[in-house]
């Protein structure tokens, strides 16, 4: 049986780890597995994937008959795959998607059914209208659409009724990217932050959450110099309330960049803990990669997030800031050892690609 991944994803980010976490598990699996990637110098592939990689040429267009999506379909129905799994719904993919040959069982996933409260500027804004428009090309193409949560999944049925047959779920494990072995403590910090941080991790956004937990921050770490400091690591827009509190404090340290994959490691492995203070979520690809690492996690309780937290056990979930400000207290000077088996062990049992990617494949074949 012949699987297909398909991206046309350029950056670095969570999309790529999300295609190569997919394509080894159907490696794995046994599969006749092939990934395509856009041609571009700057992708950084895993070297276990590398022999699976097709690469194609793109261009960007708003044209759903651009000469290029062809060309690439014509890639991916040259191999006759049995399935073609498409792990975002990005304006390129669904041009490809209507090129693929009606033999091909497809798939593909939607990350965002509704767009996050954000600080896109007008170009992203008119990219994510677009994007959603071309989407209805991939909807009326595809023989499954997979959403990441239950959450999104019923987001889903809400906006498209029509085509709830067509939804499936398809539970994330951790994207951890393959060094080698290889992990790297980012430059800024010193050796003393082995000794444990708390941790919050990602793109910085509005939704995110972050100026909030700056503050709680503030107020239980201020003059007590014992409390584990922060680590704010991603890159993003911060406000000037949170960059002004940073500078002054000692408490929190903010990396404001793209984190490597090996810095990445270094930090879930030190952490103690990991902050998910979001206003909103349709998912979290931070969760899992949390729980691999034995990382109980404190996690705002809003969709998209609760139903992956088992309350007191794989971390604690808090409804306002009155309530983050004592999860936080708890955690900074508790001992954690308990929650990190509990967190191994809901990892083990939850977020296994393989038995999820299997029930996948056997999903978009029926």
């Amino acid at each position: 049986m012949k699987v297909v991944v398909f991206t046309a994803d350029e950056a670095n980010g969570g999309v790529k780890q999300l295609v190569l976490s997919i394509t080894r598990t159907c490696a794995r699996l046994g599969y006749e597995t092939y990934v395509l990637f856009p041609k571009d110098k700057n992708i950084d592939i895993d070297s276990d994937v590398r022999k699976h990689v097709i690469w194609y040429e793109k261009a960007k267009s708003l044209n759903p008959y651009n000469e290029k999506a062809k060309k690439a379909a014509r890639l991916v129905n040259e191999i006759c795959p049995d399935v073609v799994i498409m792990p975002e719904d990005s304006i390129f993919s669904m041009q490809v998607m209507a090129f693929l040959s009606n033999k091909i069982k497809k798939g593909f996933i939607i990350h965002d059914v509704n767009p996050h409260p954000s600080n896109m500027g007008l170009r992203k804004r008119i990219t994510h209208y677009v994007s959603t428009a071309m989407r209805r090309i991939g909807l009326n193409t595809t023989d499954k659409v997979v959403l990441l949560s239950k959450n999104s999944y019923n987001r889903f049925l809400n906006r498209y009724p029509n085509i709830k047959e067509k939804a499936l779920i398809y539970t994330l494990g951790a994207h951890i990217p393959y060094t080698g072995g290889f992990i790297n403590k980012p430059i800024e910090l010193s050796e003393d932050y082995r000794k444990g941080f708390a941790l919050f991790f990602g793109r910085i956004d509005k939704y995110k959450g972050v100026d909030r937990l700056v503050r709680t921050f503030k107020e239980i770490t201020e003059n007590k110099t014992e409390e584990i400091p922060l680590i704010i690591a991603g890159k993003g827009i911060l406000d000037d309330i949170s960059k002004e509190i940073i500078l002054k404090g000692e408490s929190i340290l903010l990396l404001n960049r793209f984190i490597n994959d090996a810095e990445m490691i270094w930090l879930f492995k030190n952490c103690k803990f990991v902050v998910l203070p979001y206003t909103e979520a349709s998912q979290s690809g931070i969760l899992p990669i949390a729980f691999a690492f034995g990382k109980p996690v404190i996690a705002s309780n809003i969709q998209g997030l609760c139903e992956n937290v088992d309350h007191g056990k794989t971390g604690l979930l808090v409804n306002n800031d009155a309530e983050l400000k004592d999860a936080l207290s708890m955690y900074l000077k508790g001992d954690l050892s308990e929650e990190a088996g509990c967190c191994l062990k809901y990892s083990n049992e939850k977020y296994n690609w393989e038995k999820n990617t299997q029930v996948l494949i056997e999903e978009i074949m029926r």
